[in-house]
């Protein structure tokens, strides 16, 4: 499948997500740590099927394991920004 077609699929579910997210988010019992947690564990098991059907197998990480835990730890904190974010808009 041509990459076009990837970049189109993530534009139309990232357009849908966000007012999902802020529906999601509004109220406020609703705490964001179990959210970003929910919502990862979607994104994985999405992920599943296509890693099925496609095949993957696993590079050599053990050159980059300082930047791929420091990835972890960014992305972690931006994703708990976002949370928050998104719940007091």
């Amino acid at each position: 499948m041509p990459w076009e077609i990837f970049v189109i699929i993530n534009l139309v579910t990232a357009s849908l997500l966000v007012p999902l997210q802020r529906l999601l988010l509004r109220k406020e019992k609703t705490e964001p740590i179990p959210f970003i947690v929910v919502s990862q564990l979607l994104t994985g098991a999405l992920l599943i099927p296509f890693v099925l059907v496609n095949g993957f197998h696993m590079p050599d990480l053990s050159k980059h394991g300082f930047l791929i835990v420091a990835m972890f730890l960014l992305y972690s904190f931006g994703h708990y920004l976002y949370a928050h974010t998104l719940k007091r808009v």
